[in-house]
């Protein structure tokens, strides 16, 4: 996806804190965020987040996969049962992109996709025939999310 912050519409706009304001986008389903000193005209600080933002969108595989290492070890028992499951999608995503005014790199918010299914296919091969069997899966909670900072290109790290 093209992330162009002079095309899109920003979708929101408001005061983070006394001396800090933030800019809304929606690309797909996930928001990029991006700060700036209240009272100041954001434009330079969405020109600088421009590169950054289409790198870190480019690289969010690997975001999530950083994040991946958090969830696996917090519910073993529902990567266990994933990793051996026939399952195409991936439980995770991201929500968010964000671009503080005191730190220029991305961050990503990564959670539990709300609408994924916690069912799995499970091919088991059964008196020589492969017979296909859906098995629920252990939930992870909606609450569980992390913050993973992009550091350079599939490299990041959990803030």
């Amino acid at each position: 996806m093209i992330i162009d912050f002079q095309i899109a519409p920003m979708i929101g706009h408001w005061d983070v804190d006394a001396s800090t304001s933030q800019c809304e986008f929606q690309f797909g389903t996930q928001l990029i965020y991006v700060q700036h000193p209240k009272g100041s005209d954001p434009r330079p600080y969405l020109q600088a987040a421009q590169a950054p933002a289409q790198l870190a969108w480019d690289d969010s595989k690997n975001a999530i996969a950083h994040a991946e290492r958090w969830f696996r070890a917090k519910h073993p028992d529902f990567w266990r049962c994933w990793d051996n499951a026939v399952n195409p999608k991936h439980p995770l995503i991201f929500y968010a992109i964000s671009f503080y005014i005191n730190d220029p790199r991305p961050h990503f918010d990564i959670a539990c996709d709300p609408t994924y299914e916690f069912t799995c296919v499970r091919h088991d091969e059964l008196w020589g025939h492969l017979e296909a069997t859906r098995e629920a899966l252990p939930h992870i909670p909606t609450t569980d999310r992390v913050i993973v900072r992009r550091l350079a290109d599939q490299t990041y790290e959990l803030v």
